[in-house]
């Protein structure tokens, strides 16, 4: 090591003063990026954090302002449901199975789909079930359009809502195993038909399910302004994720209610429905970002070194 240190200070004696101030410069002109690049890269940090939060509150908004909506309109059409000739075409089905193939019903049911489809077009599915299994479905897409012949009553999904004490539930659904086509994966909102008239008496006589499609949801929160790279997740009151920007983790269980000092997090409740979404911001994502920013930085300071150095040697 000695030895080393030697040679370099004898090469070091060889070099003209010019260039020794040079040096001198250049070494000074080292260490002051550094630390300039030091403090931008932590203020950028910081910046960078309150605007990735800013930008995933807006995004965490809107996702609930929709989902809320829907909501809504789900619970109001459940009303209308039991007030209507639904629930009383329902009921005569379940005293009477003819009662399926009457004109009459059928036609009934056909104007009352007709009327969800108009109000409200991020639906893409209505299906209506009775007691012995017989479907009515409308689906805006008719080539995708619900297969008649699919036992709903024997799907796992439903008959562990049936078996529920649950009046209305929103789960994640693949509607491709009863449909004629392959389908994108929905947010279905179930519900049970209950026999209006044997009021307070809960006679069930058919089941309801609304889809929608997760692509609304991704056009929904991809609508608000900016882009953040946190994640966001829309989980219904049993903790099932029904949507997550990163779709791969959809129908899937998510618990979210840990403490971490690395992961930034915030949550809001959608009422009465059980849902909730969230925003959830990693540091190793923010990091990411800085480091990009410091590998940029690093390459201008070792330009401009090379530059000075060759300037500095030629004269």
């Amino acid at each position: 090591m000695k030895k080393i240190y030697c040679k370099i200070k004898k090469e070091y004696q060889k070099i003209s003063s010019l260039l020794k101030l040079t040096l001198f410069f250049e070494a000074i002109l080292v260490i002051t990026l550094v630390l300039i690049m030091g403090f931008t890269t932590k203020r950028f940090s910081g910046i960078l954090r309150e605007k990735e939060i800013e930008l995933g509150v807006k995004r965490m908004e809107t996702l609930a302002d929709f989902a809320q909506e829907e909501y809504n309109r789900f619970y109001s059409l459940r009303n209308y449901i039991h007030n209507s000739e639904i629930h009383m075409i329902m009921s005569k089905i379940s005293r009477d199975e003819q009662e399926a193939y009457e004109y009459k019903n059928i036609q009934d049911i056909s104007v009352f789909f007709s009327g969800i489809g108009y109000a409200d077009e991020n639906i893409s599915d209505v299906i209506l079930v009775s007691v012995y299994g017989n479907v009515y479905s409308y689906t805006r897409q008719a080539s995708y359009e619900v297969n008649p012949g699919y036992r709903f009553l024997e799907d796992e999904g439903i008959k562990a809502f049936l078996s529920s004490e649950e009046d209305m539930q929103i789960k994640y659904v693949d509607p491709t195993k009863y449909c004629i086509r392959e389908r994108e994966a929905v947010v279905s909102y179930m519900g049970k038909i209950y026999d209006a008239s044997l009021f307070p008496h809960k006679i069930l006589v058919g089941i309801y399910m609304i889809n929608i499609p997760l692509s609304r949801f991704e056009e929904i929160q991809n609508s608000a302004s900016g882009v953040s790279e946190g994640e966001l997740y829309l989980l219904n009151k049993e903790g099932e994720v029904l949507y997550c920007s990163d779709l791969s983790r959809c129908g899937g269980r998510a618990d979210l209610n840990g403490e971490d000092p690395e992961v930034h997090r915030m949550s809001k409740n959608l009422g009465s429905s059980g849902m909730k979404v969230y925003y959830v911001l990693t540091e190793k994502l923010l990091l990411s970002q800085v480091m990009n920013v410091k590998r940029q930085v690093a390459g201008v300071v070792i330009l401009a070194l090379v530059i000075t150095m060759s300037l500095g040697y030629l004269l």
